[in-house]
């Protein structure tokens, strides 16, 4: 489960890491503005439907009409700009996880050569150790003939 939470933080560094925290901080930045607009939309909605509501009654006037078209090409505006927003914040969480796994994956295959070396030294020393035994088994041998 680590290395999901190490992917999702950008790598093994996690928080610690600067990359990891300023991607992160753009995702949140751009994730809050989203859900302004989205607010913002509603609140539009409402009160095109509240001056709409107004318009009905015996005494209304065309300049009610014209801030319920204006209201309603701005909400318009606001959801077009919304959804463009929401495309690109879904494609940048979707670089943003690209560029966690190709941080990961290179700190694994980095990991995984140190872990190779390691091994590769442990046997040249363990390949003397039994040279050496070699060695004094014949040298025993030798001197009990």
């Amino acid at each position: 489960m680590s290395w999901l939470l190490r992917l999702l933080t950008f790598g093994s560094g996690g928080a610690r890491d600067p990359s990891a925290r300023t991607l992160e901080a753009a995702y949140q930045r751009q994730s809050a503005v989203l859900q302004d607009a989205r607010r913002m939309v509603v609140e539009l909605l409402g009160a095109e439907k509240q001056l709409s509501a107004a318009a009905e009654t015996p005494n209304r006037e065309d300049w009610m009409h014209e801030r319920i078209a204006a209201l309603r090409a701005q909400r318009l505006t606001l959801e077009s700009a919304s959804e463009k927003l929401r495309l690109r914040l879904e494609l940048f969480r979707t670089e943003k996880l690209a560029i966690g796994t190709q941080y990961v994956g290179s700190g694994a295959l980095s990991r995984s050569g140190e872990t190779l070396a390691t091994l590769a030294r442990e046997a040249a020393e363990i390949t003397q150790v039994v040279e050496r035994a070699k060695e004094t088994l014949a040298e025993i041998q030798s001197e009990s003939r």
